[in-house]
């Protein structure tokens, strides 16, 4: 004869994790993406002393190297992001911004203009890492990733709006 016993243990509830620093995170970044779109132009043209043929190649240019920096950087920094973190990755990311926006202030010239161009390519193949972020707290929540997804994307369209106001 057997007779199975069943034992009932009450575990805690898992807790889970939230989206909100990571939100705020990724909401700072593209705040600074946004107001720097309007500004960019602008500020090439001054570099350029008004010259709007060298403004608009230098512009050109500055936009071929951060994308093809981007480009090239993104498997890259997506390995790093498995080996060394992803929030590792995201705060390197938001030091290039920084550091970026730093050096176009003090020393706006067609050189630097390039250089924080490349920095911009390689700080944004980054943000990568935090749409994993979100899969990941996704996963562990058992929330659905369209829903993380979509509250990445609801949190970069909010920064874009109000990027140009600021």
């Amino acid at each position: 004869m057997s007779v199975s016993k069943t034992v009932s243990m009450d575990l805690p509830p898992i807790e889970k994790k939230s989206y909100f620093m990571p939100s705020i995170m990724i909401f700072s970044y593209s705040l600074a993406f946004a107001i720097s779109i309007p500004a960019f132009p602008a500020l090439t043209l001054t570099i350029c002393n008004n010259d709007s043929s060298d403004s608009s190649y230098w512009y050109g240019i500055g936009m071929f190297i951060r994308y093809a920096t981007e480009t090239i950087a993104a498997p890259f920094v997506g390995t790093v992001a498995d080996v060394a973190g992803r929030r590792a990755v995201l705060l390197m990311s938001y030091l290039s911004v920084g550091l970026e926006t730093t050096i176009m202030a003090l020393f706006p010239s067609i050189e630097s203009l390039l250089l924080c161009r490349m920095m911009t390519g390689i700080g944004d193949s980054g943000i990568s890492s935090a749409y994993t972020i979100f899969s990941d707290i996704a996963t562990y929540n058992k929330d659905s990733l369209t829903i993380a997804f979509g509250q990445v994307g609801a949190v970069i369209i909010t920064s874009f709006v109000f990027g140009p106001l600021v």
